[in-house]
């Protein structure tokens, strides 16, 4: 079995060897690569995973995501609440009533942050809502541009690569889908490596505390900074990519996009405000059939040869699978919403 970290670093230390940053990194990959050998052979691949998770959370979103939303949203609030009162009672008094105050603080922000989600709920499922239906009115509007000769940037294009029909972008060989994810890849090993070396930092100033308490401060410090730089850079590059995109649009295009999503917003945020229970209820059934979709055919085209038939369907055949999905998830919920009421209300004497 691999030894841990804090061990290997402490034979470095007793062979004289220097434990700098790179040391340590060495170390725990040495330590991780060990952890990642010992797992079961029949796991499937992460993105597999992943995929298998989007389609169980969407499947339940998609049929009852309207019912589970404002239970959710309460018991989030509670434990907030509930933390923040663990944390800030015992900063005002040690004890309440003999008990520790750590206790009366959980109970009692549990208490008001389950009030305060309650009080609050309205407004954020508004906002949620403004963001759901906005983002669909605007894929809606770019599908619908692509249909549009010189609406949008002609650098786009569909190829045929082999026996995969795909869209190019740029003008180069490479689909969208790989720029895609070479930019994930990017962006999450930056996080990775600031994570791996705030590990590294933690792990030192374990050992330096005992001699040089400072040292291991400065080593923690720096790995925070390293994590905010890696989030800034991330962030930048994310706005930049968004912003390179947009600038690439001619202007009436641009108007079209953002009236859309102003439409869509405004008339999200108003079914939040006047009819929340609707709201959840579409809110759900969005975003649940989108991540059906997503992990349907992640996993489609691992496991079987639709490979080439997912490639060759067309945004607008995309658009319409999610819309339709979508309508038959919030006809379900309202369906199922209207038995209950109807059964609640013949139940009464």
């Amino acid at each position: 079995m691999q030894q841990d970290v804090s061990q290997l670093l402490e034979q470095a230390r007793q062979a004289g060897l220097e434990t700098s940053g790179l040391d340590a990194a060495a170390l725990q990959q040495q330590a991780a690569g060990g952890l990642l050998d010992q797992l079961p052979a029949w796991m499937p691949p992460a993105a597999v995973i992943v995929a298998i998770g989007a389609v169980l959370v969407g499947v339940i979103l998609w049929l009852i995501g309207g019912r589970i939303i404002k239970p959710g949203f309460v018991l989030v609030g509670g434990i907030i609440g509930s933390a923040f009162g663990a944390v800030y009672l015992p900063a005002l008094t040690p004890t309440v009533a003999g008990i520790p105050a750590a206790y009366p603080g959980m109970m009692g922000g549990l208490m008001l942050g389950m009030i305060a989600a309650v009080i609050v709920y309205r407004f954020a499922m508004a906002s949620l809502a403004a963001g759901i239906v906005g983002s669909a009115a605007v894929l809606t509007s770019i599908v619908g541009l692509s249909y549009m000769p010189g609406a949008l940037p002609s650098a786009d294009a569909v190829e045929q690569q082999g026996d995969r029909t795909v869209i190019t972008a740029d003008g180069t060989d490479v689909t969208i889908r790989q720029q895609v994810e070479e930019q994930v890849r990017d962006w999450s090993g930056r996080l990775k490596d600031a994570a791996q070396k705030y590990k590294d930092a933690q792990t030192l100033a374990g050992g330096a505390s005992k001699d040089d308490p400072d040292a291991g401060d400065a080593e923690q410090q720096a790995a925070d900074q390293e994590r905010i730089d890696a989030a800034k850079r991330t962030a930048q590059a994310v706005s930049d990519h968004i912003a390179g995109r947009w600038q690439m649009l001619p202007q009436r295009s641009r108007l079209i996009i953002a009236g859309a999503w102003m439409a869509g917003a405004i008339a999200g945020f108003m079914l939040g405000l006047l009819l929340p229970t609707k709201a959840a209820a579409t809110v759900s059934a969005l975003t649940g059939s989108a991540m059906l979709i997503a992990g349907s055919v992640n996993l489609a085209d691992h496991y079987t040869s639709a490979g080439p038939w997912i490639a060759g369907v067309s945004a607008l055949g995309w658009l319409g699978s999610w819309l339709v999905l979508s309508a038959c998830g919030l006809m379900f919920q309202s369906r199922k919403k209207a038995k209950a009421t109807l059964a609640s209300e013949q139940s009464k004497p």
